[in-house]
């Protein structure tokens, strides 16, 4: 790490002025370098239909003996056999999404890399896209473009973080490529990380379910005008859909932390957002109070108290309008707008179902029966099941005793307010 890092100190200051090719040739040939690779410059693809930035090799030996037979040949297919990777790299910072202008087989930067490592050998099994700071790692045509590991390593140098950079080396090494067995460490990876996501998304489908039914009870708990019919179809959809669009919310920014997608750059706005806003914040909160023991919560928090959603509430609009001086842009699709959500704006669920909500997304159950916590949250496509499911039956735990107005007063913001009708 001391030797990219004092590497960095050098060519960071200059990274964003360079063209791709000196970015090529000062910073990204040199990381390589680093981490041991041999590399080959504009390698032609076997079937002609382009070439890749760097053809990687484990040592600079077996390039310089590949590039031996490849003299004599001159066929590119026998620097393919000897190597083990691609690279494609981009200028500084570019985006690997943006369309491609001109006609090519190949959408963007994450399609090309993909269409790359789909003519050449078939032993060839992983590619490095990179734009100098954030390096990814595709895999062959068995995995989507939306599959991918990735590091941003300049983040990562100037944070000085050992334990994170190991997690980089350990990826992106020569010997991660190295097949033996025909497999690699990567494969074995994949394969270890497809399971444990499975049992994940099983275990997350469970959580969801439960805390789509907790949410549905908690509003209706909580508000004096939910006076619901069981029979009241046209209600009952909307309390339905509206549970879910606030529990989509809130996989939305457990992810997006977990992430670091909404982090400010600034110690300062650091400590605002994490006093004031973040829900890794309350979610932590939450599971010290909680434990790993599923129990609890009637006594732990209050079902009067509506303090976590007014918190919640401020994080939405955060999110939805953005906020310069927490450096925090808007993140714009319609799923934080108050005015398309009215029955959110106008209604609110207590602590005591709030925190149970919470707990259930962010934690899993383990092969002890204990609830852990989840580091990062399953993106929210997995749980679409559960979510069907839950709220089929939503209707059924709405219990017409449950349903019965109940005049209360709620304390929020440190204050006790008349909750209006």
């Amino acid at each position: 790490m001391e030797e990219l890092q004092s590497l960095y100190e050098l060519e960071g200051p200059l990274v964003e002025g360079y063209g791709e090719d000196a970015l090529i040739d000062n910073w990204i040939d040199e990381v390589l370098d680093v981490l041991g690779f041999g590399t080959q410059d504009e390698v032609t693809l076997p079937n002609g239909g382009g070439f890749v930035d760097k053809l990687l090799f484990e040592t600079p030996t077996a390039r310089r003996e590949a590039a031996k037979v490849y003299l004599d040949t001159q066929d590119t297919t026998d620097l393919f056999e000897r190597g083990v990777g691609i690279v494609e790299a981009k200028q500084w910072d570019a985006d690997f999404n943006v369309q491609f202008s001109e006609q090519r087989p190949y959408r963007n930067a994450s399609h090309q890399t993909k269409h790359y490592l789909e003519n050449t050998p078939s032993h060839i099994q992983w590619g490095v896209l990179t734009n100098g700071r954030k390096w990814r790692l595709y895999g062959t045509n068995d995995y989507e473009t939306q599959t991918y590991y990735e590091v941003d390593l300049p983040k990562l140098l100037e944070r000085g973080d050992m334990e994170a950079f190991k997690y980089f080396y350990l990826f992106f090494r020569p010997a991660t490529f190295h097949e033996s067995g025909g497999t690699t460490f990567l494969d074995e990876v994949w394969s270890e990380s497809e399971t444990a996501s499975q049992e994940l998304g099983e275990n997350l489908q469970d959580n969801v379910f439960t805390a789509l039914r907790v949410l549905g009870r908690g509003f209706v708990e909580t508000n004096d005008d939910l006076d619901i019919d069981p029979d009241d179809e046209e209600s009952l959809d909307e309390l339905k859909e509206q549970s879910l669009v606030f529990l989509y919310r809130l996989m939305f920014v457990l992810y997006a932390e977990a992430r670091g997608l909404i982090h400010p750059e600034d110690q300062r706005a650091q400590d605002d957002y994490e006093e004031n806003f973040s829900l890794d914040a309350l979610r932590l909160e939450i599971h010290d109070k909680i434990g790993e023991v599923d129990e609890g919560f009637a006594e732990e928090f209050s079902d009067y108290s509506t303090g976590m959603w007014g918190r919640l509430e401020d994080l939405f609009r955060l999110i939805d309008e953005g906020e310069d001086d927490l450096g925090i842009p808007p993140y714009n699709g319609g799923l934080f707008d108050h005015e398309s959500h009215d029955f959110l704006t106008e209604h609110e669920v207590s602590n005591q179902y709030l925190a149970e909500v919470i707990y259930r997304l962010s934690t899993t159950q383990n092969d002890e029966g204990r609830y852990v916590q989840r580091t990062t949250p399953t993106s929210t496509h997995a749980t679409s099941g559960a979510s069907t499911r839950a709220c089929l039956s939503i209707s059924s735990v709405l219990h017409p005793s449950s349903m019965q107005r109940s005049r209360r007063t709620v304390a929020r913001s440190g204050s006790l307010l008349p909750k209006s009708a």
